[in-house]
């Protein structure tokens, strides 16, 4: 029989009142004792390792690379749906493909702009 726009908005508004439960469950609900043991049985137990193949090669740049300085509001005004990323320090793509990784032991300090008062003379 047809549902009536009244009971079909009463249903749907009782729907949208109860919690919608996005837990996982626990695997003792999904499977039975038997289909978990059938399941653990297929897995070979002499692993020793895994091998995994592939090869390494530059990494494929999937983000733009933004100007930098007084000519980043000209590049959001030409890229609006990327302009969020003047505001934003480099993405991980660009930074791994960088010629040499940051370190702080490198001596690169700036000199102080004036000596402490104890060393003045």
């Amino acid at each position: 029989a047809p549902r009536s726009p009244a009971s079909a908005s009463a249903s749907a508004s009782a729907s949208a009142s109860a919690k919608l439960d996005l837990r996982v469950p626990r695997i003792t609900e999904m499977y039975s004792a038997e289909q978990i043991q059938q399941l653990l049985a297929r897995i070979p137990r002499d692993i020793e390792e895994v091998e995994v193949e592939g090869s390494r090669g530059p990494i494929p740049q999937s983000t733009p690379n933004v100007w930098r300085g007084a000519f980043a509001p000209v590049w959001a005004v030409l890229n609006p749906t990327q302009a969020w990323r003047i505001f934003m320090p480099l993405p991980p793509d660009q930074t791994r493909a960088a010629d040499e990784p940051f370190d702080a032991t490198s001596g690169g300090y700036l000199e102080p702009a004036a000596l402490p008062s104890e060393l003045r003379r």
